[in-house]
């Protein structure tokens, strides 16, 4: 079990690489956040989970590089292949957004791409059976059918949510109930995230 500790450094580092991935795939992250020679324009960042905790993973094109945060810099011989993960036909670059699950999904990650989703499983290290399945099935509003731009887990309060962001616009997805909050989508200018052509 996770001491409290552990745990707020959990959300803390979830909230980050979300963050990250929003500002990586908007082409504006610090320089700081240049990693393993990805500048900018990253497809998808993830938080390792299970086996792989302790590790981030930034995708680009067809290629990842693992990043480690005890050492604060990526592990040595990446980037790799996405093609190693062995996520599905058409999964091998250009992903739209990568998120980890949640409460009865903890353990899996979700990489999607077009109108398309794959779930991966942490423990065992390959894509589930059945996949790729349709991003329908999630069943999101109305032009959240596909081509995400960035998702995110929530922290602190709003822990059990995953926010899937395309355009302008947001949603919430709640993990337990396996379904969008009600008066979603919303303007992602709700964020109240700074101005002066950031949104």
């Amino acid at each position: 079990m996770r001491s409290k500790y552990q745990l707020q450094f959990s959300i803390r580092v979830g909230l980050l690489v979300g963050m990250l991935s929003i500002l990586l795939s908007l082409g504006i992250a610090p320089v700081h956040a240049q990693i393993g020679g990805f500048t900018g324009g990253l497809d998808a960042a993830l938080d390792g989970s299970g086996p792989h905790s302790g590790k981030a993973y930034f995708f680009k094109g067809d290629q990842y590089v693992r990043w480690d945060w005890a050492t604060d810099k990526a592990d040595p011989g990446y980037p790799k292949s996405i093609a190693e993960w062995n996520l599905a036909s058409g999964f091998t670059g250009g992903l739209d957004a990568a998120l980890n699950g949640s409460g009865p999904y903890s353990g899996k990650a979700y990489f999607f791409k077009g109108d398309q989703y794959v779930r991966w499983d942490w423990a065992t290290d390959k894509v589930d059976p059945g996949y790729p399945k349709s991003i329908a099935e999630w069943n999101l509003p109305s032009g959240f059918t596909g081509g995400f731009d960035a998702a995110l887990n929530g922290g602190g309060p709003y822990s059990g949510k995953a926010y899937i962001f395309k355009g302008n616009q947001y949603v919430r997805f709640d993990w337990a109930t396996d379904k969008v909050d009600p008066g979603y989508p919303k303007s992602i200018a709700e964020w109240n995230l700074p101005t002066g052509g950031f949104l």
